[in-house]
């Protein structure tokens, strides 16, 4: 059998979202303070899903139905992933139309009852489209935030493409501080010459979008 198959969905518990807040800060400059992951968790649990096979956790995902407005700032740089504000930007209308934001997606084994874990990408953002569904949205599109070459591989083979935005952090000026952001995109002003500061650039990402549900 498939290993989707053996698949059920379950709502994180608060020690999976404390897990996926520190996954989070390890990976990415841009870290959100934990209260705000909780309240984007709080604001929809349906998109926000463990996914099991039997006693073994497969993967983790976090996801937003946001308001096409504040979806569509998204795409362009002029709303930032962590200034997503689940009070303002996320939609509670049933039939409203949304934009699926995938905040984050993790495979956690590679094998289920003996069949490999392939495709996982692909099926946890088909649960979340038929999860937004299934709660009487009409999903606009989907996007997503990649901050790895293999994230946006995978997202590019599911029919996604850049948006045009994107997120460089550099090193700070003195060399020891935080690193600072300089966006790049439509809807930012000015960016940065990779080719020249190549050398300072210690984290960057990619806004990817694709529009319809597949």
């Amino acid at each position: 059998m498939d290993w989707t198959s053996y698949i059920t969905r379950t709502p994180l518990s608060p020690e999976m979202v404390q897990s996926i807040h520190s996954s989070d800060e390890a990976m990415y400059p841009a870290g959100i303070p934990l209260e705000r992951l909780e309240a984007w968790v709080a604001a929809a649990p349906e998109l926000s899903m463990a996914l099991h096979a039997g006693d073994t956790l497969v993967g983790v995902v976090v996801a937003l139905p946001l308001a096409v407005p504040a979806w569509r700032d998204l795409g362009a740089g002029t709303l930032r992933e962590s200034a997503i504000d689940a009070a303002r930007d996320v939609s509670r209308t049933k039939g409203d139309a949304v934009g699926v934001h995938v905040f984050h997606i993790e495979k956690l084994v590679e094998e289920v009852q003996g069949s490999a874990v392939k495709g996982f990408a692909r099926f946890a953002v088909d649960e979340l489209v038929k999860a937004a569904q299934g709660e009487g949205y009409v999903v606009e599109g989907v996007s997503a935030l990649t901050a790895t070459e293999e994230g946006r591989r995978s997202f590019e083979k599911l029919g996604f493409a850049s948006s045009g935005y994107k997120e460089v952090w550099v090193k700070s000026p003195s060399g020891d501080g935080p690193a600072v952001l300089v966006k790049s995109g439509p809807g930012t002003a000015g960016g940065i010459d990779d080719g020249k500061q190549s050398d300072m650039v210690v984290a960057e990402a990619r806004m990817m979008v694709r529009n319809g549900t597949n």
